[in-house]
């Protein structure tokens, strides 16, 4: 092995690792130890869902009531009680004054929220989000499911290793098929988590009872943001190599902004017949 695959191979290594350990420590924390779930699913698991403004630790007044079972009753008058599964991490950020998006359970006439139910404010809420609540994630609770994944996916991002094929797998890592959610590996490229943000899990129209990410105009924006950031990080390590010489050698490269990277990386070059005329290594062919 050549010092230059070693030392790719090294920094490829550590930014995987440091990726990792920083997602386990997040997540062994005592206050942030729930699996990464959509709202749409938080909204559908949950007993109720309201928006409310916090008068104190234990006091919430109602605003407005989107999801509850007959026998709860909340007025808009006075105020709600609320109890915490763990007071000390949630009570602590609830700011009186502030409106919430609420999600718990009922005890009685008291508003019960878990360590892992949705308390944000209503102002984080995108403009999606806030639709969703109000008049959209009830339509499909009993037709949909958002299937979460809760593993750290990467790619085989060396080129170097096990021959000479790379399975990036990008379109793996977020798929509009089933509603399937990754939200780490949106942190793990550190880009938007576009499911999240703007989009809803519905029913196909095809009849055939499965679901997927609605195809919003910002949802497909940011995808493609989001794709078009994790190859240029994946492509990285494709810069070094010697098939990028030459201009002539770009055109072969099937994905948008790996070709890109390579005019721009080649631009004003002029080189020998026998050069230009050079294969590009089969990998940058693939599609992404």
């Amino acid at each position: 092995m050549s010092p230059l695959v070693a030392f790719i191979n090294i920094v490829l290594t550590a930014v995987v690792m440091m990726t990792v350990m920083m997602t386990a420590s997040s997540l062994s924390s005592p206050c942030s130890s729930c699996p990464a779930k959509h709202l749409q699913q938080q909204y559908c698991d949950a007993e109720i869902v309201l928006r409310g403004r916090v008068k104190d630790d234990m006091t919430v007044k109602v605003v407005s009531l989107f999801k509850s079972p007959s026998s709860f009753i909340a007025t808009k008058r006075g105020g709600l009680t609320v109890a915490f599964d763990r007071p000390s991490c949630r009570e602590s950020h609830l700011k009186p004054g502030v409106i919430y998006l609420i999600m718990g359970s009922s005890h009685g006439n008291v508003l019960h929220i878990g360590s892992c139910d949705a308390v944000m404010p209503w102002s984080s809420l995108t403009s999606v989000q806030r639709q969703g609540v109000e008049n959209v994630y009830g339509l499909f609770c009993d037709k949909c499911r958002v299937n979460e994944t809760h593993s750290l996916i990467r790619p085989d991002m060396n080129p170097f290793l096990g021959g000479n094929e790379v399975h990036s797998d990008a379109e793996n890592l977020w798929r509009t098929e089933d509603c399937f959610y990754n939200p780490l590996a949106s942190r793990q490229y550190m880009v938007d988590d576009c499911e999240t943000s703007y989009s809803v899990c519905v029913p196909n129209m095809d009849g055939t009872g499965r679901c997927s990410w609605l195809q919003s105009e910002k949802y497909v924006f940011c995808s493609k943001k989001r794709k078009n950031s994790a190859c240029l990080q994946t492509g990285g390590a494709y810069a070094f190599l010697a098939g990028w010489t030459c201009p002539e050698n770009c055109k072969g490269i099937q994905e948008d902004c790996l070709r890109e990277m390579c005019l721009q990386a080649t631009t004003g070059v002029v080189c020998p017949k026998r050069i230009r005329e050079r294969p590009i290594p089969s990998f940058l062919g693939n599609n992404f």
